[in-house]
Parts: structure tokens; sequence; C-alpha cells
């Protein structure tokens, strides 16, 4: 293979809490792949459905809130992996085996069940994704599932198929699922966190937390997504185009961002804890919460299944890499320490 790319890329998770295992995450994991075995063998043939209820996704939902009540970590975490799902159905990753028209349907007949429009569902496991929703929608407090509900069709409906022209952190935010993370993450810890919320720099403080989670995203994945041909929202690519740089530059650009956002995290953190807004309750608890989600979400994919480049990629994430992209691969490589 000749080698057309590599990079280096900084230690991202330098400085962040370990991630905490769940004391229930393998029974999540086991309950989580036996709910998608079943749903998702409704619409792709066995060896694909297989394949993706044991990629990880659940691993997903216990790295992110490894503190969340146990009585909702099972219903998010087949919540969060279906997601998974509809985003590989929305960009028609099993078109060619489903095609273009099914794939389609299941999109739709998918967003009708979010809304709980029984009426307009034709399939068992569609009725079986809206069972999932009232079950959500029933845990207190009510305010804080309906916000999350109405957070993830907001989301659906608003979602924009095509990037922008230029590379926007606001779009990076919105399209990347930025705004469900604020009341998802409430949900878990069974908080209510309207209050604190009306004050603009916590808001931006979670809302800071939850970008730097994204950008992290996409430098991990990106050797994922070129292969795939899934890179067109994913902010390194956009830079190199927007700016005609070259990939290292932009790699650069983006984990300095990365630095910034956890720089301003962590100020805005200290400043509101000690404020009479972190005094409010359940302040402290969510923000101190966005800890794990950031080192969920960048060891999630890292490790996960779901983005190895090849079968030789040995990076996880803990420390500094280089990345090599060849004509048909990827291959992460941890630098020696």
């Amino acid at each position: 293979m000749r080698g057309i790319l590599e990079y280096r890329i900084p230690n991202l998770t330098e400085g962040l809490s370990p991630v905490r295992s769940h004391d229930l995450a393998e029974s999540v994991i086991d309950y989580t792949v036996d709910r998608l075995l079943q749903m998702v063998g409704q619409v792709l043939p066995a060896e694909l459905a297989e394949s993706f209820a044991r990629n990880g996704t659940a691993i997903f939902t216990s790295y992110c809130w490894p503190d969340a009540l146990p009585d909702r970590l099972r219903t998010l975490s087949v919540m969060n992996a279906f997601a998974f799902f509809a985003d590989d159905m929305g960009s028609n990753a099993y078109g060619d085996v489903l095609g273009a028209e099914a794939s389609k349907s299941w999109v739709i007949e998918y967003i009708h069940a979010c809304m709980g429009k029984r009426e307009k569902l034709t399939t068992s496991w569609g009725n079986e994704t809206a069972d999932a929703w009232e079950e959500l929608s029933s845990f207190k407090p009510e305010i804080t599932s309906a916000l999350m509900r109405k957070a993830w069709l907001t989301w659906m409906a608003t979602y924009a198929p095509a990037p922008p022209s230029e590379f926007s952190e606001a779009d990076r935010y919105a399209n990347a699922g930025g705004p469900v993370t604020l009341p998802m993450t409430a949900f878990c810890l069974g908080l209510d966190v309207s209050a604190p919320m009306e004050d603009p720099v916590f808001r931006q403080t979670v809302e800071d937390a939850t970008l730097l989670s994204i950008l992290i995203n996409d430098v991990i994945s990106l050797g994922g997504e070129i292969i795939n041909r899934d890179e067109s929202r994913n902010a390194i690519i956009m830079i190199m185009r927007e700016r005609q740089i070259p990939l290292q530059q932009a790699v650069d650009r983006i984990c300095g961002r990365i630095v910034q956002l956890r720089n301003r995290f962590l100020s805005q953190r200290s400043a509101v804890l000690a404020s009479s807004v972190g005094k409010l309750e359940g302040a402290a608890s969510y923000l101190e919460a966005f800890e794990s989600v950031i080192t969920g979400v960048a060891f999630y994919h890292a490790t996960s299944k779901r983005y190895r480049f090849s079968p030789q990629s040995t990076w996880e994430g803990s420390g500094a890499a280089v990345i090599k992209v060849y004509e048909d691969s990827v291959l992460a490589t941890a630098l020696p320490a």
C-alpha cells in the first residue's frame, strides 16, 4: 500500500478523569444487544444485524453516563444504540443491501415511532421503538424527560443533510447531537436543571464541554470517515477544503481549539460552582457529570469496533498517535511513551 497522508495528533485525553466502569455495564450491554438483535434483525440480514448489535454502542451510554440511575441506563442504552442505527440508515449505509427506498421507509417509520404516532406505524419494531419512548417519558422529573424528547425530535426535524460551505462550530454542534446531550445528561442523573440553565455562563459551560467532545470525535473518527466516504461534516476535512491547508495544519488547528474549549470549560465550571448558581439544586452534580461525557465520547470513539480504521489499529485514544492514511485503509498507531 502506498501512504498518501500522515499526521500526528496530541494526547486528547490528557488531564481528563478516567472512564469509570458502571457496575451494571455488563448486564446493560447484554440487554441492549438482545433488544437490538430482535429489533434490527427485523430489518437487516442476520449477519449484519449481529455485527451492528455487538459493535459496542451500548458501551457508549455506560462510559458517558457512568453515574446514571440504574432504572434509566437500560432504556437510554437501547435508545442510544438504536439512534446509531438510525444514523446509519439515514446515511444509506445499508443501501446496497436494502435499497435506497427501503432505507428511506425505515427512517420515516423511525421518526413516527419517536413522535409516538402509532397510527402511522406499520412494523413491530416501530411499535417497540414507540414503547421505548413511552418508557423514557415515564421517568421523573417529568420536565427533564419532556425536554429530552423535545430536544431529540427537534434534532431529527432540523438536521440539515447538506453541510454549510464553510466550517461552523454552531452547525457542528447542532447537527452532531449537541443539543440532545444537555437534557440527556440531566435525564441520566434524574435532575431538573431548568433553573441553573437560565444562567448564560452555566449553559455556555456545558455547551463547551459538549462541543469539545464532538471535535474530539472528529479527530478520532476521521480515518474511518475517510474510508467510508462519510467525512462531509468532519471539522478537519471542512477546514482543509475551506482554507486550502494540509491535513496536519487542519488537525493542529482543531486540536488547538479542543484545548481552548477544555480550558474554558474548567475555568467557567470553577467560577459557576463558586457562585450562587452553583448552589442551586442539581447544578454541581450536573456540571461534574460532563467530565464523564467528554471522556466517554473520546474513549468510545477510540475503542469501538464501529470506528476501527483497520484490523491493525492500535491507538486507544489515551495518548499521542500517528495516523497514516493509505489508498485503501487507515492505520492509527500509538506513539511510544
